[in-house]
């Protein structure tokens, strides 16, 4: 049920994408498979693997540690990545849920994306380079990100740092490279991605039909005041697709203009341009 991928510093979405697929395979075959990527670089989003695996019928867990940006629950000074954690499952109509999220109180790029459009970042959720709370994104990406939820996402970051890194024997906290700043060595980072084969457990018939019972009883709770619709983790990502696959993607300036640039720097045409 075990397979470690070695990596040899290859893309991260491609080592990604061969792991959750052998994950896939293996779990065919015995029920659940695991697979370590060590040596490897950024992945992208982990709900993207773990979509491969429920459109095959599988639960799935996957993880990845990353360059350290963020404290130990009472310290100030970085250790671990915002190393997130995902889960999928599968749903009949195919929207799967899927839970995504960084183990830290903000991720990286929500705070390298408040310092291109020059504003806050909330407080509580990061700290200068002297260990004080901040709300400049400018400060907080010299100093450090505290975990989310205080001693509960602490743990969760180390959990993933063990799953990602110590078992698969790719890098380590301060061992892992910046992809933003070191490129003088490469990176180790380490992922891992785990595959439950439904039909295994139960009849896929079955699961379906106790999915839709958990998912009525989650939308048939009782709202609070101010509160529309209970959402499910994942479904306004759904939304989002569809509307994108009807309407194109919408992307802000900076965005297209960082595109273009780089279009005009390797001659590539650019779909907006005819």
């Amino acid at each position: 049920a075990l397979y470690l991928l070695e990596g040899n510093d290859g893309s991260g979405q491609v080592l990604g994408q061969m792991a959750m697929l052998k994950a896939i395979e293996i779990a065919d075959k015995v029920g659940i498979g695991i697979v370590g990527v060590q040596n490897s670089n950024h992945f992208g989003a982990n709900s993207y693997y773990n979509q491969l695996a429920a459109e095959a019928n599988k639960i799935s867990i996957v993880t990845t540690n990353s360059f350290p940006i963020v404290a130990p629950h009472g310290g100030m000074s970085p250790v671990f990545g915002t190393n997130p954690f995902a889960f999928g499952a599968p749903v009949r109509n195919g929207q799967s849920i899927l839970v995504d999220f960084s183990t830290s109180g903000i991720s990286g790029a929500m705070i390298r994306k408040a310092i291109a459009e020059k504003r806050n970042i909330p407080i509580g959720v990061a700290l200068d380079e002297n260990g004080n709370d901040t709300t400049d994104p400018e400060r907080a990406s010299r100093g450090s990100i505290l975990p989310m939820a205080g001693a509960k996402g602490y743990c969760l970051g180390l959990m993933v740092e063990i799953l990602s890194g110590v078992i698969t024997g790719s890098a380590i906290s301060n061992e892992i490279g910046s992809v933003w700043k070191n490129f003088n060595k490469s990176n180790r980072v380490g992922h891992f991605f785990l595959a439950i084969d439904i039909p295994s457990i139960m009849p896929l018939e079955m699961y379906y039909n106790r999915i839709e019972d958990l998912i009525i009883y989650i939308k048939e709770a009782k709202k609070r005041e101010g509160i529309d619709e209970i959402l499910l983790p994942g479904e306004t990502r759904w939304r989002h697709y569809q509307q994108s696959i009807e309407d194109g993607l919408q992307l802000n300036k900076n965005i297209v203009d960082e595109l273009q640039s780089l279009a005009d720097e390797f001659k590539i045409m650019v779909p907006w341009k005819k």
